[in-house]
């Protein structure tokens, strides 16, 4: 599906504040606001699947590689999540912007067709007025 507004998961945030007084951190805010119903749906966000498909197997592959590379477990990690979160975010944004430019065409193409059926029945009915006259320049 390729409609964000079908997914109805994305809870507006609560603005909750301790007893202390002190309020929270907004990333504590979003962590106690996610639960498992928000990532039900997520096949249904456009670009998502493709994205984390893409993350997944270019973080392993670059963790991987600098894990031969280097040795160094941590480092191979660190790098594998980097990599997965910039490829997903890079291959998101970039489904974003070609989605985005094929529904701009979808509209030059729409309004064009909508002028051509305008003309199209325009002249439909010039031709009719034309026909008209002469049945009754006939009569």
């Amino acid at each position: 599906m390729d409609s964000v507004d079908n997914v109805d998961s994305a809870k507006p945030l609560e603005e909750k504040t301790p007893s202390d007084g002190n309020k929270e951190n907004s990333f504590l805010k979003i962590i106690k606001n996610l639960s498992f119903d928000d990532f039900k749906n997520i096949q249904e966000i456009p670009c998502a699947r493709q994205s984390f498909l893409n993350g997944i197997g270019g973080g392993t592959i670059i963790g991987f590689l600098k894990f031969f590379h280097k040795g160094n477990i941590p480092s191979a990690t660190n790098w594998a999540i980097g990599s997965f979160c910039l490829l997903s975010i890079g291959t998101w944004e970039y489904c974003f912007f070609k989605r985005f430019n094929k529904h701009e065409k979808m509209k030059v193409v729409v309004q064009k067709m909508n002028e051509m059926s305008i003309k199209k029945a325009q002249k439909k009915a010039e031709e009719n007025a034309k026909k008209n006259e002469l049945i009754d320049k006939e009569s």
